[in-house]
């Protein structure tokens, strides 16, 4: 028997009211693979990630990350995802610094001696000094 794949997504579906936005997706990615969801707008990018993320819970589907149901996860298993958001309601306010160690604060309960947690305050001490770290998220590229 092969390892568990990374997500299995079997019959996505979502409707928002009357429109169907996603029909039926099935996907398998294994364990090291990079995936790209390439489209147009409205073809249900975004709804399918936010799903795999378990923000957003589909119409009808079987879906595992991690061999988990998103809807159920908990905080440990979000910390083994590496979720990372591109937005989310104030962070344009902030500044790169501070949000790096608010974000990294999360992760303080999966610290371990080998592998302390947050290790953001290393990146922020070595940027310190540029302009990143003092920038407002909102005037940063996306793709930064």
């Amino acid at each position: 028997m092969g390892k568990q794949p990374a997500i299995e997504v079997r019959g996505l579906q979502m409707r928002y009211g009357a429109t169907e936005v996603l029909r039926g997706l099935d996907l398998t990615i294994q364990r090291g693979e990079v995936v790209a969801l390439l489209g147009p707008n409205g073809a249900g990018k975004t709804t399918t990630i936010e799903t795999l993320e378990g923000f957003r819970a589909p119409t009808s589907s079987d879906v595992q990350v991690l061999g988990v149901n998103p809807l159920t996860g908990r905080e440990d298993w979000r910390a083994r995802t590496g979720i990372v958001l591109q937005s989310w309601r104030d962070h344009s306010q902030w500044r790169v610094r501070e949000l790096l160690v608010h974000l990294g604060e999360f992760y303080r309960p999966f610290s371990t001696p080998e592998t302390p947690r947050p290790w953001l305050r290393h990146l922020v001490r070595r940027q310190s000094g540029s302009l990143v770290a003092a920038a407002r998220e909102r005037v940063l590229s996306r793709g930064y």
